[in-house]
């Protein structure tokens, strides 16, 4: 893997609420880094409405990576979980662990209507399999039959950005849930990673669509957001001296995100 290594995550390409227009935005944030992480949820595997336009855009995405002789790592998120076999990256002797993030809550993304419209499905599934998932591999392979659960068999797009964000308040128990897991997220975040990276000092997430960095005794924890509307977003690069977190803006006069 090339130094420097930049971890995006959450592009969510060819989603309506993505705030990628074009891939081509992108290049200033993939121009320089010897390798690019791109940590889950990349593109919008298992949405059958928005498949066609977020695969034709992933694939752009890969032949601007080449173009800049960039390697690339993708990471599986909850919307993207077959994109690639490896969960995570593990440097530095462990000590810098990458991952999504979708394995920290056991319901995946309890926020979701789709979780709400499965709900006793999911709590009987786990049940049944969390006490037996003891290995961080077992958490994976849970995540994707509980995302597999809960993806719906008939997909019904929305109209536009405004749908998007009526969807966020309603119905209310969503918009309090959200807020519940908006508090609980660092704490949650903090103990799985105690729990299954040990020796880890720095963890990088993405998933939960809001940027933080949480420097605590023994581990920080980055999240680098979402390029969503509503959210912020920044990207992490790892050289072999240090890390940066770097802020990222959209420039609204060039069209293109780049580094604050």
């Amino acid at each position: 893997m090339k130094y420097p290594i930049r971890i995006l995550s959450d592009l969510h390409l060819g989603h309506p609420a993505s705030l990628i227009d074009h891939v081509e935005q992108l290049r200033p944030l993939i121009t320089g880094a010897g390798t690019v992480i791109f940590n889950g949820d990349t593109w919008q595997e298992l949405a059958k409405t928005m498949q066609s336009r977020s695969g034709a855009m992933l694939t752009e995405l890969k032949s601007l990576c080449a173009e800049e002789g960039v390697e690339t790592v993708f990471l599986p998120g909850n919307h993207d979980p077959s994109i690639s076999d490896q969960n995570l990256v593990e440097l530095d002797g462990g000590r810098i662990v990458i991952l999504h993030g979708q394995v920290i809550f056991p319901e995946v993304s309890p926020w979701s209507n789709y979780y709400f419209a499965k709900q006793q499905e999911v709590k009987a599934l786990l049940d049944e399999k969390l006490p037996l998932a003891k290995s961080i591999d077992d958490r994976f392979l849970l995540a994707k039959e509980v995302v597999q659960l809960m993806t719906p068999k008939r997909w019904v797009p929305k109209k536009s950005k405004f749908d998007y964000y009526l969807n966020t308040v309603w119905p209310p128990k969503r918009f309090w849930t959200l807020l519940r897991v908006r508090k609980t997220a660092l704490k949650a975040s903090g103990k799985f990673c105690q729990e299954f990276f040990p020796a880890a000092k720095v963890v990088v997430l993405g998933h939960f669509h809001r940027t933080f960095i949480q420097k605590g005794e023994d581990l920080t924890l980055i999240n680098t957001g979402a390029f969503m509307s509503g959210c912020d977003f920044q990207y992490v690069e790892l050289r072999k001296s240090h890390i940066e977190v770097v802020k990222v803006v959209k420039n609204k006069r060039k069209g293109c995100f780049c580094k604050a």
